[in-house]
């Protein structure tokens, strides 16, 4: 494109030595070239004609033919000129396996110089396929923020979920505890009897099914906003609110147990489940008040399983 200030005369270049007599004809040794990829950032002519010389090397049995190409031209004073425009290309295989159907929009800041008009800027884009009529491009930015946004929740939430029965493990468990209001909350721990011996007898997918049958019986007999958790092997952990004194809490704790023992009926290799429980108190971390609700299970474990204590 070569403007005088008056006119704009388009032409199309050809590739080697026409290409680069006519660039260093038209553009200014320090042009500076503004493209859409990252790295498309061009701060002189012979900057931009070396990835030139590349680009046309990866194209050298590519043939395409322009679509579509327009441009107009605005006096910004008496020694500049802004020129700006589009231009489509096409072209497809033979056998119709490949196709280039691509557009860009570009803006040419022209300069006059002592040896005439010069290219001092070029800033070239191509549109966004994802844009849908009437959308600007921040929006459809703004959608792919949202989009990330979302799956970093996702992938956070994986990582503190339990794969087998989707209760929230250990690391959710901690998550939870930072923001948990600690005053009338207790900490059961469940862990089933003679685990192993399921496995052992009836194979791991029965044992799989039984601690989903845990989980799921687990989940139907706290309240709202109860936390259970899933903490490892055949351990569960619940973190529950509103219960002001330990009367309260065996209450709690008998209607846990007594709900696992009625699931436990539909499950063939059922086992018995064992508990310890323990107040939280305010300055806990989450391990020093399952440290404790774990000494209690201990108890249990050693003087006959299948019950509950406190610690």
């Amino acid at each position: 494109m070569r403007a005088d200030g008056k006119t704009l005369e388009v032409v199309f270049l050809g590739d080697g030595d026409e290409t680069d007599a006519a660039a260093r004809q038209l553009l200014d040794e320090n042009c500076m070239v503004f493209g859409t990829g990252k790295d498309e950032v061009y701060y002189s002519r012979e900057e931009m004609m070396q990835a030139i010389r590349e680009v046309v090397k990866q194209r050298e049995n590519i043939p395409f033919e322009f679509k579509d190409f327009h441009c107009f031209s605005r006096m910004l004073g008496t020694d500049a000129c802004a020129v700006y425009g589009g231009v489509s290309i096409w072209w497809e295989s033979e056998d119709r396996k490949i196709l280039i159907d691509m557009e860009s929009r570009f803006t040419m800041l022209y300069q006059q110089m002592e040896d005439g008009w010069k290219v001092v800027h070029i800033h070239q884009s191509v549109p966004n396929r994802e844009q849908l009529p009437g959308e600007y491009y921040p929006k459809t930015l703004a959608e792919q923020t949202r989009r990330a946004w979302q799956i970093a929740v996702q992938m956070q939430d994986l990582a503190q979920r339990d794969g087998l029965t989707e209760l929230i493990n250990y690391r959710g468990l901690v998550e939870r505890w930072r923001s948990w209001k600690k005053e009338n909350s207790w900490v059961f721990i469940l862990d089933l009897d003679n685990f192993k011996r399921i496995n052992d007898t009836y194979g791991h997918l029965a044992g799989n099914r039984i601690l989903k049958s845990v989980a799921e019986a687990l989940w139907a007999a706290v309240r709202d906003g109860d936390v259970v958790c899933r903490a490892g092997g055949d351990e569960f952990v619940l973190l529950c609110g509103g219960i002001p004194n330990e009367e309260m809490a065996h209450k709690a704790a008998r209607h846990i147990l007594r709900a696992l023992e009625e699931k436990g009926k539909s499950v063939p290799e059922w086992v018995g489940i064992s508990a310890g429980g323990t107040a939280v108190r305010a300055e806990d971390s989450v391990e020093q008040a399952l440290d404790r609700a774990d000494q209690a299970l201990y108890q249990v474990k050693k003087s006959g399983k299948h019950n509950y204590l406190f610690a």
